[in-house]
């Protein structure tokens, strides 16, 4: 960069018309008005004079989940990243076919309390999943049967009120999905009540909803929840903005951006930004034809490494994918990496939420850690 100018000494008598000079009154009047149009222009662009001087945005809360099926990595995965990853949520709490809830931990009760004393000493907040599965399948019926008898619905709240006590958990996360448009009201009144039960104990209660960009959504799951009133109740509600394409569909992206994008706009419009989380999906699918297979991005790169496997960037959906042949079939991968998550970070950021859930900790991409720890407020 070249130094200042350096101005020679005013000689004695300058030429006439350098002599000219603007009255002080008429240069205020021309800086106040360059400064109004700036002003102006950043105004008309949507910028602030308070959000160009304000700090850059950080997201307040990392949850990572820990699935029952996959406890080595994921648990290497905690250990390793702790200092950007604020809550853990275990996912391995499911409902038994009497709504009891049940873990599903390898090894017993024994094992689940080592895999708890190992999570607690890294420092994280335990916020575990209770999920409406049942022998490892999705089993709505269950948990429709409970909440639609208010006796057997009061004595499960009770479960998992004293579930979270004596465990001595954070708080809950409830992810009881494909529910119906019939059963809308009482989940509604559900998580009110578990709600007012787990703050009178000073725990939070997390709710998991189904992505959409309108009330109605695309099925009925959409219409089961009201976005606004569980808002109302709940601490944070995870979006799971992924599976925009899933195990059997067609192939394409499980997260597109521009659709990241449309259901946040409208989430945030229902639900508090601060209580807002995104969940982020780590994953893909490697289909054939409409049947994929769950991949991991560990596994999803080590395709793109094999040489007849072409690999792409779409920039569409913003999001990586694979083609390959196999014993006559053709595959076709979509799956997530640094790069396109760390675009939704972005959308993240951009909309002030209250965080990022990401599903699921282990075999990620470990090039994301870095653009996630640069958007993170790490606590002082």
């Amino acid at each position: 960069m070249p130094g200042p100018t350096v101005m020679p000494a005013e000689p004695r008598h300058w030429p006439a018309q350098r002599t000219t000079r603007t009255a002080p009154g008429s240069r205020r009047a021309a800086r106040l008005l360059t400064a109004l149009v700036i002003i102006a222009t950043l105004v008309a662009g949507g910028i602030s004079m308070y959000r160009l001087l304000e700090r850059p945005y950080r997201l307040p809360l990392v949850i990572g989940a820990v699935p029952f099926w996959d406890l080595p990595q994921s648990l290497q995965t905690v250990t390793d990243h702790r200092h950007v990853i604020d809550e853990v949520t275990p996912w391995w709490y499911s409902l038994g076919n009497d709504g009891s809830v049940i873990s599903e931990v390898p090894g017993g009760g024994g094992a689940e309390q080592g895999v708890l004393n190992r999570l607690a000493a890294t420092g994280v907040g335990l916020v575990p999943s209770i999920a409406d599965t049942t022998d490892h399948v999705w089993a709505p019926m269950v948990i429709q049967a409970i909440l639609h008898d208010p006796t057997r619905r009061h004595a499960h709240e009770q479960q998992l009120v004293t579930l979270a006590t004596t465990r001595g958990f954070t708080g809950l996360q409830i992810d009881y999905e494909d529910l119906t448009l019939a059963d809308r009201d009482i989940f509604t009144r559900f998580i009110s009540e578990l709600a007012d039960a787990l703050h009178a104990r000073s725990k939070v209660l997390y709710v998991t909803v189904h992505p959409k960009t309108t009330d109605a959504g695309y099925d009925q799951r959409n219409l089961a929840q009201d976005y606004t009133a569980l808002g109302r109740s709940a601490d944070k509600v995870i979006v799971m903005a992924y599976d925009w394409r899933w195990s059997t569909s067609a192939a394409g992206p499980i997260a597109p951006l521009n659709w990241v994008n449309d259901v946040l706009r409208y989430a945030s419009s229902r639900i508090p930004a601060d209580k807002l989380v995104l969940g982020l999906g780590l994953y893909g699918y490697d289909w054939v034809g409409r049947q994929g297979q769950a991949i991991t991005w560990r596994q999803a790169d080590t395709l793109a490494h094999i040489p007849d496997v072409t690999s792409g960037w779409d920039p569409v959906s913003n999001a990586p994918y694979l083609s390959y042949d196999r014993d006559g079939a053709h595959h076709e991968v979509w799956y997530e990496n640094a790069r396109s998550l760390t675009l939704k970070l972005d959308l993240a950021t951009r909309y002030r939420l209250g965080g990022v859930e990401l599903w699921r900790l282990g075999a990620q991409d470990p090039g994301f850690w870095t653009p996630l720890t640069d958007r993170h407020h790490t606590p002082s």
